[in-house]
């Protein structure tokens, strides 16, 4: 095992020491170093990165219109600033998680201004109030036109993935998003991971660091 692997298991470790200042056992808190995509980012904590997916939020698959759109969005919100992600699960070797910029629950702000699909099969990591604010700054973003709301029936990636394309989808690189509401999104009373089920997860990262 050579040194960079050893700190890395190390970093992995401790994280559920890596708690922020508000004192909450189940969140993480760093710089955005990286947007990967509408739903996925990289956060250096520790000074070590960790790749968080936003809980709630489903970005258009690469070859869909609004994708590029989608994760410039993204990273105009929160590229190069400091976040708190309060930590829900453990996904594709990616930590699942609410990313909050100051009062704005970044998630929920994804939806609002339309540049991605509330993702239900994540209810179970939300709370009642957070699952009905999702829906309903879903349902805004629709009911405006907002982002991929211009489309007269935007597909939902999970159904992009379950269709065989022939042909390839020409992304819509000219697609502009409307002006971004002024109220942001805010965050409810969250239920989250206690710091034993968040030492579980970090253990299963373990084999990772390692391989």
């Amino acid at each position: 095992m050579n040194l960079p692997r050893v700190s890395r298991l190390l970093f992995l470790l401790a994280l559920p020491l890596a708690v922020c200042s508000s004192g909450s056992a189940s969140s993480l808190q760093g710089k955005v170093s990286e947007v990967v995509d509408g739903e996925s980012i990289a956060v250096i904590s520790q000074n070590h990165p960790v790749k968080v997916r936003l809980v709630g939020v489903a970005a258009p698959e690469k070859s869909q219109s609004f994708a590029s759109v989608a994760r410039q969005h993204l990273a105009d919100l929160i590229l190069n600033k400091y976040v708190v992600v309060r930590v829900s699960s453990l996904r594709d070797g990616l930590l699942v998680g609410q990313v909050q910029l100051g009062d704005m629950d970044v998630c929920a702000q994804m939806l609002r201004d339309g540049v991605g699909w509330y993702n239900k099969s994540d209810e179970s990591n939300l709370n009642e109030t957070e699952r009905q604010l999702y829906q309903a700054s879903q349902d805004a973003a629709r009911s405006e036109r907002r982002g991929l709301w211009q489309e007269e029936s935007p597909q939902a990636p999970w159904e992009a993935r379950d269709v065989h394309k022939a042909q390839p989808v020409t992304t819509n690189t000219s697609a502009v998003l409307p002006p971004r509401q002024t109220a942001t999104v805010r965050r409810g009373d969250q239920a989250r991971l206690s710091t034993s089920e968040l030492l579980v997860v970090t253990r299963e990262l373990v084999p990772r660091a390692m391989s």
